[in-house]
């Protein structure tokens, strides 16, 4: 995936936000991370791709987060947008809690 434009965002933004979370079980294929700068992250297969470093005391304006090319989180400063992962985070910490109990 390309950097993305502000305007590609946006329209991201507004047609993922009406979007149902993703199912508790979804494995994605590809992972993409996003700052304004450009990619942080590209995982593949759950193999790490490509990593970008920024500096140390460096804050970004906003991070996206594409499962699959589809925009399933997006934060701007303390705001959160999309957040269409709750279902997943439940299943995670529900299998953390379950492998504790064993």
């Amino acid at each position: 995936m390309n950097n993305k434009t502000s305007q590609q965002i946006s329209f991201d933004i507004q047609s993922s936000s009406k979007l149902d979370p993703l199912p508790a079980n979804y494995i994605p294929i590809i992972i993409e991370v996003f700052d304004q700068e450009g990619i942080l992250l590209t995982s593949i297969n759950i193999e790490e791709v490509h990593q970008t470093q920024r500096p140390a005391r460096y804050k970004a304006n906003y991070l996206a987060w594409y499962f699959d090319e589809e925009l399933v989180f997006f934060q701007m400063g303390k705001q959160i947008l999309v957040n269409r992962l709750e279902l997943m985070a439940f299943n995670f910490l529900g299998l953390a809690t379950n492998s504790n109990n064993k």
